[in-house]
C-alpha cells in the first residue's frame, strides 16, 4: 500500500448558498447520502470539546474558564501594585501620581477591551468577576483623581 493510500481522505464541500455568479446553488446531499470519509468512526463524528476549549454547561452558556480569571486577576494585581507604589509620600509624589494614573487608565482600557470582545461568550462567574474588577479599578482611579483636589481645599 502506498503512502497516499494509507492517509485518510478529506472531502471538502462548498456549503455556500450561491455561486460566484449569484445563482442559487443546488444543496449538497445529506451527510448520510454522501460517501463516508475514511477518518475513522470516532474522529469524524466526535462533538466532544477539545482540551483547549471549555465545555458549555447544560443551559448552552459558556463554561467558566480559569485561564480567563487568571488573566483578569493578573491585570488587577498589576493595578493594585501601581496603587501601592503611589501611596508612598516623597519628593516625586506628583510624578508617581501621574504614572499611577496613566497605568491605571491603560489597565482599565485593556480590561474594557477584553470585556467588549468577550461579550456573550463568558460564563456567568467570569463575567461577574470582570465587572467587579473593572468597578473597583474605576473607583480607585476616581479616588486618585480627586485626592489632590481635596488636599487643596484643606487649610494649611
Amino acid at each position: 500500500m502506498s503512502e497516499e493510500e494509507s492517509r485518510p481522505r478529506l472531502v471538502v464541500r462548498d456549503r455556500r448558498s450561491f455561486t460566484r455568479s449569484g445563482e442559487r446553488r443546488q444543496p449538497d446531499p445529506a451527510p448520510d447520502e454522501a460517501a463516508p470519509t475514511e477518518l475513522g468512526s470516532d474522529e469524524a463524528t466526535s462533538t466532544e470539546p477539545g482540551p483547549e476549549e471549555p465545555a458549555p454547561d447544560d443551559a448552552g452558556t459558556p463554561a467558566d474558564d480559569p485561564r480567563f480569571q487568571q488573566l483578569v486577576h493578573l491585570l488587577h494585581m498589576q493595578a493594585a501594585m501601581l496603587l501601592d507604589g503611589h501611596a508612598d509620600e516623597g519628593e516625586d509624589a506628583e510624578a508617581r501620581r501621574t504614572e499611577t494614573l496613566a497605568g491605571l487608565e491603560a489597565t482599565i482600557d485593556l480590561l474594557e477591551v477584553i470585556q467588549e470582545k468577550t461579550r456573550d461568550r463568558l460564563g456567568a462567574t467570569d463575567e461577574r468577576f470582570l465587572s467587579q474588577v473593572l468597578f473597583q479599578l474605576r473607583m480607585a482611579y476616581m479616588r486618585l483623581l480627586q485626592a489632590p483636589a481635596e488636599k487643596d481645599r484643606e487649610p494649611a
